[in-house]
């Protein structure tokens, strides 16, 4: 016996699946749009997933940022009971919007901050799982270096009504395995500084 299939109920289970797929999808927070207005936003994919600052409730802010003597820090954390990570941007030398590569060795602390231009992502926790090697609860260190480079583009510095605004984007390596990287892309900062 031939069976018969309803299109109405092929069609709507299509759309029904799609919906949910859809929706699960959409679960992940966007980044923020890029802005230059000092409204303290902070966003980038690592290795493809969307990372957005956060802190808990008595936690500290969840970004800053850093200009004076021509040098200027960015940081942003994800804090939690599950999560330590951390994203510094360091560049010298800026004195007006740009672009600046971030490509020199560093060293990472306590062995010593060298304040050329680079860019670090690091990680402390129980549960997160390296989204490299998939190990539980280890600190990483990634950071720039002369092989694993990146830019940041300064898109507005306003001296003095303290904002910086920009765009970045890096490969860092493990500080303690050469062949393990992270990629940091699509980044955006909108901060007043301090």
């Amino acid at each position: 016996m031939k069976k018969v299939y309803n299109l109405r109920h092929i069609n709507f289970s299509s759309t029904f699946i799609l919906s949910i797929a859809l929706l699960f999808l959409s679960c992940e927070e966007s980044l923020p749009r890029p802005t230059k207005k000092g409204k303290d936003t902070f966003g980038v994919k690592i290795n493809g997933r969307n990372w957005l600052p956060e802190t808990g409730l008595f936690g500290p802010d969840p970004t800053s940022a850093r200009y004076g003597n021509s040098r200027l820090t960015v940081h942003a954390a994800k804090t939690n009971k599950n999560t330590n990570e951390y994203i510094y941007i360091y560049i010298e030398n800026i004195t007006k919007p740009g672009e600046y590569a971030i490509n020199f060795n560093t060293l990472p602390p306590p062995l010593g901050t060298s304040y050329t231009n680079y860019g670090t992502y690091s990680h402390n926790d129980k549960m997160y799982q390296d989204p490299v090697t998939g190990q539980l609860g280890k600190y990483v260190y990634y950071t720039t270096n002369a092989n694993h480079k990146g830019k940041v583009k300064i898109t507005k510095l306003d001296i003095d009504k303290k904002i910086v605004a920009g765009t970045f984007e890096f490969t860092a390596e493990d500080y303690n395995n050469s062949n393990q990287t992270v990629k940091l892309t699509k980044g955006r900062f909108d901060l007043n500084f301090k």
